[in-house]
């Protein structure tokens, strides 16, 4: 399935901004993990190439809840060593 398929599967168009809590909604709902409004921002920063702001197009939605799993498992890797 295409990424524009599973974005408008959500209800999202690919033009939408969406904002920091809606990102930390969808990844909470997805990998049932607690995340922090500032490990999306990171993450959207990253992803998007802002250096401020908190929203993300929905273009990068995936991108982005990948990279805050990213950083949830590097976490997990140092914290455990």
């Amino acid at each position: 399935m295409m990424e524009h398929e599973l974005v408008t599967l959500l209800g999202i168009s690919l033009q939408d901004e969406l904002s920091s809590r809606e990102i930390s909604s969808l990844y909470e709902n997805v990998f049932q993990v607690p995340v922090h409004l500032e490990e999306v921002h990171n993450a959207v920063k990253k992803v998007c190439g802002y250096t401020q702001g908190t929203h993300c197009n929905a273009r990068k939605l995936f991108d982005t809840l990948l990279e805050i799993e990213r950083q949830h498992f590097i976490k997990d890797q140092v914290s455990s060593t």
